[in-house]
């Protein structure tokens, strides 16, 4: 299971065929918040991070991330101080989505985007999307399908549409943060480590 970690485990997994089916499962338990909790506490996240990933998985990868970032004192728990392990948190959590943006199927784009939609009131989120150039993968997104016009699928107009909401959730997460700092008296171009959520109302 994903929250058992293990390096061996990673090691066996490629390619395997119920790989797929597993984290399935662990998406419908990280519907309940107890369970979710329990995931984060016990190195599920971080267990979750290690298996292979590719074509056939961005999709259970990107609905996983979207549960846990659903409940939001599991993600406080993911992005949990000291800085240094937030930071590493949110940058290997922002890879795992862009791969699923960059290189999966629309469900599997959407899942990533709605994560990161939750997840961009989080200033390491933030600031790890912004450092992985994580704005021009989601114009990229954008721009595909603007280029498909009335062609596109029902499936990629949806897509599409969960990405303009998280473009709009990474302006409103940078706009809280500079009407913060300039009420507060701070350089505009600051950061802050931290990973509690902020301006998610």
């Amino acid at each position: 299971s994903a929250g058992s970690g293990g390096a061996g485990m990673v090691v066996a997994l490629p390619g395997h065929p119920q790989l797929p089916e597993s984290l399935a499962a662990v998406c419908s338990l990280l519907a309940h918040r107890k369970f979710a909790v329990s995931f984060v506490d016990r190195g599920g996240v971080r267990a979750l991070l290690n298996l292979p990933k590719g074509p056939l998985t961005y999709h259970g990868f990107a609905r996983c991330l979207f549960g846990v970032a659903q409940v939001t004192s599991a993600m406080e728990r993911v992005l949990a101080p000291p800085a240094s392990s937030t930071a590493a948190a949110a940058r290997r959590c922002v890879e795992a989505a862009l791969q699923a943006l960059d290189g999966g199927h629309d469900s599997a784009r959407r899942h990533a985007a709605n994560f990161l939609s939750l997840s961009f009131p989080f200033p390491a989120i933030l600031d790890a999307f912004d450092a992985m150039g994580g704005l021009r993968l989601l114009l990229n997104l954008l721009r595909h399908a603007a280029q498909l016009a009335t062609g596109a699928s029902a499936q990629a107009k949806q897509t599409a549409s969960h990405a303009c909401h998280a473009l709009r959730q990474y302006c409103r997460a940078h706009l809280h943060r500079r009407v913060t700092l300039a009420l507060a008296g701070a350089p505009a171009d600051g950061t802050s480590g931290g990973g509690g959520g902020a301006g998610s109302g």
